[in-house]
């Protein structure tokens, strides 16, 4: 089994600084695991065999771009991709505040979030707030905060799909993102949503502050039982001598060069050209409703 160096089982050498910094990079990453899959792929004689790639959030990045680098480096043909989650484009997703895009795709979501909590979910009810979201909300947004009748339209329909306290609502001028949501959701209640699946909610650490650092109720509650599980399986079903499973690293997002993209990189160009060359590949992509990742 092969893991991105420094994490799973992955190691890198903190001693080689130029190994760490092509590791630990946009276009290094692709690169290594490129490499990785095509050495196995061809070792074992499996050219012949359909090759699916999975990814997932981040893998949304890697895997249209390895699909694209098997096909240009080692003439082999990826037959379909399966995206979890997946993140596609990063200049899409963390546009500025003076964009609607982002907050519109993410009413939805905190609709569907809503329903949950209520034990009302259902798929179809998400149809007329998609709706808005793609138009008046849109619309409104764009005459900006001195339109009152526009803010007041937004602060109407938001509040009724957040559930969130209309002062609030009103106060941001009926622009909620995903923290603000996480934080104010179920704040009389002490609790806290996870961005990554707002079904979930942990306490609080700091209730007294207006946008605490509190670590994700869902993603970095995870880390230590899914690590401790991980190693449990290697060392004792799978006999190996590593005693520890790297989840995920601080150290490699804290040194993680993000190339010449201007920090944004997105793979929608890889796997429209991986695509456009073949017309039998598949692509599979699927989302959490309350994933406001």
């Amino acid at each position: 089994a092969q893991a991105a160096p420094g994490t799973g089982l992955g190691r890198v050498n903190p001693d080689n600084k130029d190994n760490r910094a092509r590791a630990w990079s946009v276009d290094g990453d692709r690169d290594l695991l490129t490499e990785a899959i095509s050495n196995w792929i061809v070792t074992t004689g499996r050219r012949a065999s359909p090759i699916i790639i999975a990814g997932q959030s981040y893998g949304g990045l890697r895997a249209p771009r390895i699909a694209d680098q098997l096909r240009q480096r080692g003439d082999i043909a990826v037959s379909g991709i399966v995206l979890i989650s997946p993140m596609l484009d990063y200049g899409w997703r963390y546009q500025g505040r003076t964009s609607p895009l982002p907050m519109a795709t993410l009413l939805p979501s905190f609709a569907a979030t809503a329903m949950e909590a209520e034990g009302k979910f259902a798929e179809k009810d998400l149809v007329e707030v998609e709706t808005y979201a793609a138009g008046a909300f849109i619309a409104d947004y764009l005459r900006g905060p001195a339109d009152v009748a526009a803010v007041e339209r937004m602060v109407r329909r938001v509040t009724t799909i957040t559930g969130l306290p209309a002062d609030l609502v009103r106060a941001a001028h009926g622009r909620i993102d995903e923290a603000q949501f996480a934080r104010e959701f179920q704040r009389a209640k002490g609790r806290v949503l996870s961005t990554y699946d707002a079904s979930i909610a942990g306490t609080d650490p700091e209730p007294s502050h207006a946008r605490p650092a509190s670590a994700d109720p869902f993603l970095a509650a995870l880390r230590a039982p899914l690590s401790l599980g991980m190693t449990q399986l290697l060392t004792t079903h799978l006999a190996t001598r590593e005693r520890n499973y790297i989840v995920a690293n601080e150290d490699a997002f804290e040194h993680w060069d993000w190339g010449h993209d201007g920090g944004m990189p997105e793979s929608v160009t890889a796997l429209r050209r991986v695509l456009a060359l073949d017309p039998q590949m598949r692509v599979f992509a699927v989302h959490g409703f309350q994933d406001l990742q």
